[in-house]
């Protein structure tokens, strides 16, 4: 497995794909920065919510749960689907790798590559906006492991919200079905469900316990270490179950 990790991660250093995801996220966060420019000293700024210095320009793009999750079904269609298309997963079993090797090994590469194509965006106007508005607080150690944990609960929650990718990408493993059918569940059908459950309180009960709903708690908490713990939780275990479905249906799956 360690082989096929260290292979994933050469790959993923010279995807073309992933290096113009990273540069337009980082054009993104400049962009999203250049806009609030708009808004320092206006009085409309606070009624619209708008962040205007770094640290809050942080937490507020780790808030754009529509962006972050189609970066992961770009993701996923890129590392997975592709190499199906591309027959390198095929070869890799007719080499001897086991499928469950390889199946860990896209998923980790999945979660290294969610972390480098979204963090341009986030990190980027926090430096940006700091530097050109202010920071909004003393950049201390204590600081930048909270901006690091919060990050890595969000990356955590955002691959469990694309569970569903995942298990399409080893099952279906056609590029423009899996991320075609994943945006019309994950992105338009859970902002449908979000807003359902705000209106139906049983509904909106059960959404909190599923990555989803502990994804908008989360900042309606404010990023609190508690509800950090609980979201990092509810997504390990999704990831899980995510993981032990997909290894079954893969594990029998006929090739091509």
């Amino acid at each position: 497995m360690f082989n096929l990790i260290r292979c994933e991660m050469i790959k993923l250093s010279k995807s073309l794909p992933i290096k113009i995801m990273f540069l337009l996220m980082a054009a993104l966060s400049i962009v999203s920065s250049i806009s609030s420019f708009n808004y320092v000293g206006s009085e409309h700024a606070e009624e619209l919510e708008i962040a205007l210095t770094g640290f809050d320009a942080f937490f507020s793009s780790l808030r754009d749960m529509p962006t972050i999750t189609v970066i992961g079904i770009l993701i996923v269609g890129i590392l997975i689907c592709n190499d199906f298309e591309n027959r390198t997963i095929q070869t890799e079993i007719a080499a001897g790798h086991s499928r469950t090797a390889i199946m860990f090994s896209k998923i980790f590469a999945f979660g290294i590559a969610y972390c480098l194509v979204f963090l341009p965006y986030p990190l980027g106007r926090a430096v940006f906006q700091g530097i050109f508005i202010q920071f909004g607080t003393s950049i201390t150690a204590d600081v930048i492991f909270k901006m690091l944990v919060v990050f890595l609960t969000i990356i955590l929650n955002a691959m469990a919200i694309n569970g569903l990718t995942l298990f399409l990408a080893f099952i279906v493993r056609k590029p423009m079905i899996v991320m075609g059918v994943s945006f019309v569940l994950i992105v338009l059908g859970g902002n449908a469900l979000m807003s359902i459950g705000a209106a139906n309180y049983e509904i909106g009960r059960l959404l909190a316990k599923t990555p989803l709903g502990a994804f908008k708690e989360l900042a309606l908490c404010e990023y609190a270490s508690i509800n950090l713990l609980q979201s990092a939780f509810v997504s390990v275990l999704c990831i899980i179950a995510v993981i032990a479905v997909t290894h079954i249906f893969f594990r029998k799956a006929e090739l091509k």
